[in-house]
């Protein structure tokens, strides 16, 4: 196991799968791994690496037990902290608990907006839409109130890592990536939704089957309503009318769409990224109402491009 497999391992994974077995022995091997002074030409990959590892192998005995009416989770410490909640992976799901009580309303709200997304698709099954499993309040042991959102999903890729990790030098994985988004974003809209944060840190991939997740709906509206909250460190990734407090269409979606596209193809020159960078633009238009508002034409507009630049669609390993 290299560097990077094992910090995306660490990440994606809770403290007792990764030492299920020997844990001295398996600490004691992954610390060879990633520790600093093995790998001084990646040296704050590997302290970074080095500090999650440890964190994890702490994470063993402090373990939290919480219940809901339906069922009990027990959890380590967070995968991942954002700015309205903290992600829990647990040994079947993955918990989302909001970080303060101001924020247990957007996680009812996300609860609300994906039973209407879910609803609207006959198979349950289907992927690409969160499978939320369970909704509750919990008390800390300071007697504060925070909600939290089960997901019967499994960890994956965010498209953010795989761009700060230069994992796209193929162009191929852009195509199937933007596929499952479109994908994602017609169960959405089909459903009357307009999801309003289409982020790299909202998609999630699976690449040993090309899967594909939308995550974080808690900013998520009905169609022509207005989106109240942004993510401060993707500012730029927002068309103006949710900055103007504009009712929101199918054209708000498609505006981050082609954002995180151009965000995917990065600023490499080659033809295929240039077809795919045009193609991306169009979707970025300022005016509201010039841009394309329908998912499903998009989708096949799209694969005739892919279809020009790449031949007919082949499995492409992305290589973690």
């Amino acid at each position: 196991m290299h560097l990077n497999e094992l910090i995306n391992y660490l990440k994606n994974n809770t403290s007792k799968i990764i030492f299920s077995g020997d844990k001295d022995k398996i600490y004691r091997e992954y610390a060879q791994i990633c520790h600093p002074d093995k790998n001084l030409d990646n040296v704050d990959l590997a302290k970074e690496c080095f500090q999650l590892l440890d964190s994890k192998f702490k994470g063993l005995y402090n373990t939290t037990k919480i219940k809901s009416k339906k069922s009990s989770y027990e959890i380590n410490e967070p995968a991942y902290s954002g700015d309205i909640s903290s992600i829990y992976i647990s040994e079947k799901h993955i918990l989302k608990i909001s970080r303060s009580p101001i924020n247990n309303t957007l996680l009812e709200a996300e609860e609300n907006i994906l039973k209407i997304v879910r609803k609207n698709i006959e198979d349950k099954e289907y992927p690409y839409i969160p499978k939320l499993v369970d909704s509750f309040t919990i008390t800390d042991n300071k007697k504060v109130n925070r909600r939290c959102n089960v997901f019967d999903d499994k960890p994956g890729i965010s498209l953010a890592w795989l761009v700060e990790n230069k994992k796209l030098n193929d162009a191929r994985h852009i195509g199937w990536i933007f596929n499952r988004l479109l994908m994602s974003l017609h169960l959405s809209h089909s459903a009357g939704i307009i999801h309003g944060g289409i982020l790299p840190t909202h998609f999630i991939i699976y690449p040993e089957n090309h899967g594909g997740l939308l995550i974080d709906w808690t900013q998520s509206v009905e169609i022509g309503k207005i989106i109240n909250i942004i993510s401060p460190a993707y500012k730029s990734f927002y068309p103006r009318e949710i900055f103007n407090k504009s009712l929101v269409s199918s054209e708000t979606d498609i505006y981050m769409l082609g954002k995180v596209g151009l965000y995917l193809i990065g600023e490499q020159d080659d033809y295929s990224r240039y077809k795919l960078r045009c193609f991306m633009k169009g979707l970025c238009l300022e005016n509201q109402l010039t841009r394309p508002d329908s998912v499903s034409s998009l989708y096949d507009e799209f694969q005739d491009l892919l279809l020009s630049l790449f031949g007919k669609p082949r499995f492409v390993e992305l290589i973690i």
